[in-house]
């Protein structure tokens, strides 16, 4: 279940990422692909926490990165967004 809703919520996340993207990247394009990088990360680093929590064993290393990639990503959107 928890597999299923946090996968629905990438959905709007990835929409309104796509639309700040295409709003900054002609003004700010190295932080625009950075943001795309972090996040893109952030995605494949939860699943990948998802997966290993399904067979009981989440790393309190993919965790931290998880938190920290999603700090930046933040961050990031935020920098942009007022840019």
């Amino acid at each position: 279940m928890v597999v299923l809703i946090s996968r629905i919520i990438y959905l709007p996340l990835f929409i309104t990422g796509l639309i700040l993207a295409f709003r900054t990247v002609h003004t700010q394009p190295v932080m625009t692909i950075l943001k795309i990088a972090i996040v893109l990360a952030f995605v494949a680093l939860l699943e990948i926490t998802l997966a290993n929590k399904l067979k009981h064993r989440p790393g309190v290393i993919f965790l931290t990165l998880i938190a920290a990639l999603f700090f930046l990503a933040a961050l990031f959107g935020i920098i942009l967004f007022f840019n």
